[in-house]
């Protein structure tokens, strides 16, 4: 059988697989196997992963898998899903019993994100699209940030200095208390703090999926009945037909550009600032217009505002969490065969 590493990523609301032959570069073509599905649950989708991982391994020998979890790995190797119904905690051993090989490695969903987005840097630079500043190779090395908002809100650093090896530092930031910009973002913070019941909302009460409903009801707009509630706001957002939708855009993307300033400055991420995920993918048209805020308020710092315009930021339009596991499963295998 011919021998496979597959890479797993698993969000607040989707949950991909690929398998890729062990030469494989992330973007290639030597990808053999992918899907993807939605889940919610644990008892939905480990049943989901046994299924695929046995229709996969009755073609290939899988020497090596990694997981992208959404979330922080705990003392056990474990992550705990926040994101999904009732907060459960999926372990090495509940991925192992799908038939996925022993030893399989749980990473930080973001982490394994900021991996990927290192060799998009290396060799797709196609995946990029700059939406200010002078492109990286006029800037120099330097480190950088990475934020994915989704169904949460993730983040993650590069530490990158010359002639020493890559470091990847994944953050949980985004957990902290986010401050309120203006009488808009007031009337927002007033209205999770009621919601939420909790005195401090955080960045990612705000900038993720869950985020931009609440804040699309804050300024008045009506529950959807769309299961993508929040890729429905957006959509109404970017055609201009719902002011309320228009307002939670706008606002969710000052928060993010107040969020990345808040990173960049936290990391010294003078080599860049990158915005990936799914919605950032699908509002795009938005995030790179004159209507999006997302760039004035990253550069909005009284002392280091001259220091901000000389960072390039970037979009990212690639598959970066399984690019990346898949990247980590293959220097894995290939470490054990030495």
């Amino acid at each position: 059988m011919a021998r496979v590493v597959v890479g797993l990523d698993v969000g607040g609301t989707n949950s991909r697989i690929r398998a890729c032959a062990p030469d494989a570069e992330p973007g290639s073509d030597h990808v053999v196997y992918s899907t993807q599905t939605v889940h919610s649950t644990k008892q939905t989708f480990l049943p989901w992963l046994a299924r695929v991982v046995g229709e996969l391994a009755a073609e290939h020998e899988i020497a090596a898998a990694v997981a992208a979890l959404a979330g922080p790995t705990d003392a056990a190797g474990g992550v705990r899903m926040t994101n999904w119904l009732g907060a459960p905690t999926l372990s090495v051993a509940d991925l192992e019993s799908t038939g996925l090989p022993s030893g399989v490695l749980i990473v930080n969903d973001t982490t394994v994100g900021m991996w990927g987005l290192i060799d998009s840097l290396r060799i797709d630079t196609e995946a990029l699209v700059l939406l200010r500043g002078e492109p990286r190779e006029d800037v120099g090395p330097g480190n950088c940030v990475y934020l994915a908002p989704g169904t949460g809100l993730g983040s993650a650093a590069a530490i990158l200095s010359v002639g020493e090896p890559t470091i990847v530092i994944s953050s949980e930031v985004q957990h902290l208390a986010a401050p309120a910009l203006g009488a808009s973002g007031e009337k927002l913070l007033n209205h999770l703090r009621r919601q939420l019941h909790h005195s401090e909302p955080s960045w990612e009460d705000v900038v993720s999926g869950r985020g931009l409903v609440n804040t699309y009801q804050a300024f008045g707009g009506l529950n959807t009945t769309t299961n993508d509630e929040a890729g429905s706001i957006a959509a109404a957002a970017i055609v201009g037909e719902d002011r309320p939708a228009r307002a939670a855009l706008d606002t969710y993307y000052r928060y993010a550009g107040r969020f990345a300033q808040l990173l960049t400055l936290a990391f010294d991420a003078t080599g860049g600032v990158f915005i990936g995920g799914t919605s950032t993918q699908r509002n795009l048209s938005y995030l790179d217009s004159r209507d999006c805020h997302f760039l004035q308020e990253f550069l909005d710092n009284r002392i280091h505002a001259a220091l901000l315009e000389r960072i390039p930021v970037y979009a990212l339009l690639g598959d970066l969490n399984i690019e990346g596991a898949c990247r980590i499963a293959t220097d894995r295998m290939l470490s054990s065969n030495r």
